[in-house]
């Protein structure tokens, strides 16, 4: 285990990539994030998370978003602002016909 975390700029990225709710409360400070059908439990007092890239580097991109969807000070990192999620361009897959014949 890493003793010195860091956050790169990678973890940034990808934390920045996360779906708006993709995390869920599953106890006081236990989350869940799910990301495409994959589940990580995050737990926010110990800050620690089950994944690979934390048992690696000490820290991971599941920390990083929850410290900046809920305003956790991980102590190495301080969420300077909160994520800007931007909506889809385009036509949604569910609206109908915008043109109909009468």
């Amino acid at each position: 285990l890493n003793n010195d975390p860091r956050v790169i700029n990678d973890m940034l990225k990808n934390a920045s990539l996360f779906p708006e709710k993709c995390q869920k409360k599953l106890d006081e400070d236990l989350f869940q994030i799910t990301i495409s059908r994959q589940k990580y439990r995050v737990n926010v007092s110990e800050q620690n998370c089950e994944c690979a890239e934390y048992h690696d580097r000490g820290t991971c991109s599941h920390l990083i978003y929850l410290s900046h969807s809920i305003g956790l000070n991980l102590g190495y990192y301080k969420p300077i602002e909160k994520f800007v999620f931007l909506r889809k361009r385009g036509r949604p897959k569910q609206a109908k016909n915008a043109l109909s014949i009468d």
